[in-house]
């Protein structure tokens, strides 16, 4: 009974053991997460690896202590002398290996924790900011900041301290206004500035406290460095003064007038492919009506389960699951249509039922009944969608357009071409066929939305081998996205009826010369676009290629693409909030009838279906998908029409800002 008891013992102390490693392990696989901004890393395979290898020879350990016991009742009936001696020492030598292995382990966990909690307060190689140490990024991310777009230490402030990540020309292009915000959203703004000032990509640290002066107390511990940020210090002390209300400045990006679109036209005379030059006086122009009645909407999960979003009409048919304090959106055809949310396991009863208009664009599932089910991590997540909310509001009013984007959000890095008005042109150089460099001119097709045309940017000959390459790589029916790995590769046709394959850049001499290309087009290095050769360095999906693979698509007679956005809604907690920046479509084929490309709310005086490009042969399109506010361009939304006779060859390339998702 004695030995039974100390094996029992040795038990629970290799249990003690083991539960410690696993928290161990699971604490350094968090800092991991934490660190690697979008990190698809090996290294957390690798911790996964090392747990089940543990756990299996945990296992066989116990297995053999199990038939060692079996053995040694054998023993002990058939020889209670020599085999009761040979037990006992056995025992004895095995409680003094299990203490040794136990205090290493306690010693592993001790030096852990002390590493930990300097890597938090900012310890590390001297950091006295309390930032987490530098990781490889991309060089205009390591001054990136997600507030570096707002103050609340007045409108001064962001003049004289513009983002150093933004461009020039995006800061001529935007006005800056005042905002008001509850006071109880100051501990939301706070956690946005400690995970800048901590570079918490993933918002891993910046959650904790209690109650709201908690909350302060904690950012102030885990980021010693806010304390003397000035953005906190004038958060602070509004919200300890006797107003009602924050006090904030940020931009807004002001929609140009029809008047301004068409003024330079007027006296220099200009033929876009889109639009016919107008004649009248620029007093006398106003936009036309517009057949085209769509828009974007933006669903945001604000409870604690996840859920399916439908779209509802002669049937039902899933947009994407949203999880838990996240978002995706989908782009209407026209006002009225009706969209529900279900539980996950049940699809048929919704939760909630909207008819959509384009006053209500946004739409919030926040069930009533969970609000005293919120823990306190919980319900600082809820409160930040609450800001972002509150944010929009303020927003709409000045801009005259919804907030689709998450508050807060900085002036991109990535820079724009100006399009003033129709017909205004301009010019880059980049290396054509045979690596001659070439003159290539933009003309601007539309203003608002932002769209160029850019002539002969392949040749002919550089058409006919992209569509080789995709019969040789294979096509197969294309997919919708909508954010959610559920819907990710639905396939509509109602919605979608084309074909398509993928080319990297790597592919062929031709697709890395046409990478090279776009970057000159979208003013960007040529290395943002390069995926990275090295296993070590494609581990950060930041330090990535900011650009998709070269996507192909054939579209046969009756196929086409209905009205819809490139753009996609990051996740609500990480600090980069990438998404799709610009899209360059690229004709390779001009032998069909119907096809074109159209953008159907795009401003104008002239058109009731907005602007219609039709396709040429070795033609690029270049549209932006964001506005220079930071904003989602809703305006964006465009489609295929129909072919009607012959086969449509398309290319198309998406690059992100500030980097890939």
């Amino acid at each position: 009974m004695k030995d039974s008891s100390v094996k029992q013992e040795c038990l629970d102390i290799r249990e003690e053991k083991k539960d410690d490693l696993v928290d161990h392990q699971d604490g350094d696989k968090d800092d991991d997460d934490i660190t690697d901004d979008l990190h698809e890393s090996g290294t957390n395979d690798d911790d996964d690896e090392e747990e089940n290898e543990n756990s299996v020879e945990d296992e066989d350990d116990e297995g053999s202590e199990d038939e060692d016991d079996d053995d040694d009742d054998e023993n002990g009936d058939n020889d209670d002398g020599n085999n009761n001696k040979k037990s006992g020492s056995g025992l004895v030598a095995e409680i003094k290996e299990m203490w040794q292995q136990h205090v290493i382990a306690i010693l592993v966990a001790v030096v852990a924790s002390i590493f930990v909690h300097r890597h938090i307060n900012g310890a590390v190689m001297g950091n006295s900011n309390g930032a987490l140490p530098p990781i490889e990024k991309h060089s205009f991310l390591m001054d990136f900041k997600r507030t570096a777009s707002v103050s609340f230490c007045g409108a001064m402030s962001l003049t004289t301290n513009p983002a150093p990540t933004t461009t020039k020309n995006i800061r001529n292009e935007v006005q800056m206004f005042e905002f008001g915000l509850s006071k109880e959203f100051v501990p939301s703004i706070a956690r946005h500035l400690a995970a800048d000032v901590l570079q918490d990509d993933k918002y891993g640290y910046v959650f904790g406290g209690g109650n709201k002066d908690d909350e302060i107390a904690h950012l102030a511990a885990i980021a010693p460095g806010i304390v003397n940020n000035e953005e906190y210090q004038c958060l602070k002390k509004q919200h300890e003064s006797s107003s009602l209300r924050l006090k904030g400045h940020s931009y807004y990006y002001p929609s140009p007038s029809v008047r301004s679109m068409y003024e330079s036209d007027i006296d220099q005379p200009k033929q876009s492919i889109a639009v016919v030059r107008e004649t009248k006086k620029p007093s006398e122009l106003k936009p036309v009506y517009l057949t085209f009645t769509g828009f974007a909407i933006k669903v945001v999960n604000m409870s604690l389960q996840p859920v399916l979003l439908f779209w509802r009409g002669e049937s039902q048919r899933l947009v994407g699951e949203i999880g838990p304090f996240e978002s995706i959106g989908t782009a209407s055809q026209s006002s009225g249509q009706t969209f529900v949310v279900t539980t996950v396991d049940d699809s048929e009863n919704p939760l909630q039922q909207w008819i959509v208009t384009a006053d209500t664009p946004i739409l919030y599932y926040d069930p009533k009944e969970e609000r005293k089910q919120r823990t306190a991590h919980e319900e600082q997540r809820y409160q930040m969608l609450q800001l972002n909310k509150q944010y929009d509001s303020e927003y709409f009013l000045v801009a005259k357009r919804p907030w689709l984007a998450q508050f807060p959000r900085p002036l991109p890095v990535h820079p724009f071409w100006p399009a003033q008005y129709f017909g205004q042109t301009h010019t880059f150089v980049a290396l054509g066929q045979g690596g001659k460099e070439k003159t290539y001119e933009l003309q601007v097709a539309s203003v608002t939305p932002r769209v160029f045309t850019i002539a002969n940017f392949l040749s002919h000959d550089e058409c006919n081998q992209f569509i080789q390459l995709a019969k040789d790589e294979g096509l197969k029916p294309s997919t919708l996205q909508s954010g959610s790995t559920r819907a990710r590769q639905q396939h509509d046709k109602s919605t979608r009826s084309s074909s398509n394959t993928w080319l990297p850049r790597d592919s062929t001499e031709l697709t890395d010369q046409v990478y090279r290309r776009a970057a000159n087009l979208l003013q960007i290095d040529e290395s943002l676009l390069q995926k990275r050769s090295s296993d070590r360095d494609i581990l950060h999906a930041h330090e990535h290629s900011l650009a998709e693979s070269l996507q192909v698509v054939r579209y046969k007679e009756s196929e086409e693409y209905t009205a819809h956005h490139d753009f996609v809604y990051p996740p609500t907690f990480h600090r980069h909030q990438p998404t799709r920046f610009a899209t360059i479509l690229l004709y390779l084929n001009d032998e069909f009838e119907g096809g074109e490309t159209v953008f159907p709310r795009a401003v104008n005086t002239k058109y009731h279906d907005g602007i219609t490009i039709t396709p040429q042969k070795g033609m690029a399109v270049l549209f932006y998908n964001m506005l220079p506010d930071g904003n989602m361009d809703d305006l964006s939304q465009h489609s295929s029409r129909p072919v009607e006779e012959g086969e449509k060859w398309l290319a198309n390339l998406w690059v992100w800002e500030p980097h890939i998702f």
